[in-house]
């Protein structure tokens, strides 16, 4: 099971006069990684360096740093962890030393791995989205086989039929809900559609 962060961390180191402050975040989607990038860069730093992990989307940047030295390794402690849904950004405040490319890499790499290992963190339940309609007589009865899987409605829809759901649960009680529904609505027509 992959780990995410249950809240930010902050963590601030100085290599050769120069400072590297990393911060880190659990996000749920590209567009949210970048957004919380653009509010956690400083303009006043000499590079604000960043990477994400979240699902099969992956992406990295050095910010002006030479190509390799800042984004991948920052990236690589995020993975190094078995990090999953996280951001991570680290801002350099040159302070007149060059650093070389293993020092860079080493600076970068380090300050994001200390910042996730000292980071709040939880497990990454994955959901499964489900849709399915119930006849109205069994609509208390559903409602309390939801709350037993921890499945959070999205949608509830009345219709002449009945009442058709939208929902999202964890993946792992994905075939006791299914069973549950079967079991529920017996010889009532019925259609269940998980989707990943």
């Amino acid at each position: 099971m992959f780990l995410t962060l249950a809240s930010e961390a902050h963590y601030e180191e100085e290599i050769k006069r120069s400072r590297f402050v990393a911060v880190s975040c659990g996000v749920s989607n590209p567009d949210e990684a970048i957004e919380w990038i653009n509010l956690h860069r400083d303009p006043q730093a000499t590079h604000n360096s960043w990477a994400y992990h979240i699902g099969p989307s992956m992406r990295f940047n050095d910010d002006g740093e030479v190509t390799g030295t800042a984004g991948k390794p920052i990236f690589g402690a995020i993975e190094k962890m078995g990090l999953d849904q996280v951001v991570v950004l680290v801002r350099r405040y040159f302070g007149g030393i060059r650093l070389g490319t293993g020092g860079l890499i080493r600076a970068y790499g380090g300050t994001a791995a200390t910042c996730l290992s000292i980071a709040p963190k939880r497990p990454l339940i994955k959901l499964v989205r489900c849709n399915f309609s119930v006849p109205f007589a069994d609509h208390g009865k559903m409602l309390r086989i939801l709350e037993r899987f921890q499945a959070e409605r999205q949608q509830q829809i009345f219709t002449p039929e009945g009442i058709h759901f939208e929902i999202t649960i964890p993946q792992e009680h994905e075939e006791l809900l299914k069973t549950a529904l079967r079991d529920l609505l017996k010889g009532k027509n019925c259609e269940i559609d998980f989707k990943k």
